[in-house]
């Protein structure tokens, strides 16, 4: 089933930023895997420690990221 969603643009340039870094195929498979974690979440089958888990990780590997790029230059 189609669900037609309307997002700001800030939203779409960070989902394309997943879909290029190879986390995703493409912004659809982005976003059922959103909509996955938000029901989990709402019935209290995701830990929000794991989340919080989760969004550490990601910003560190980021955080990574940028220092490899300065290092490379």
């Amino acid at each position: 089933m189609a669900i037609p969603v309307k997002l700001p643009k800030i939203v779409v340039k960070q989902l394309d930023e997943l879909v290029k870094e190879g986390r995703f195929q493409n912004r659809s498979d982005a976003l059922r895997f959103a909509a996955r974690l938000l029901l989990l979440y709402e019935k209290k089958e995701l830990p929000i420690s794991l989340l919080a888990k989760e969004y550490l990780y990601e910003e560190w590997k980021q955080k990574q990221r940028r220092v490899n790029s300065v290092y490379r230059c």
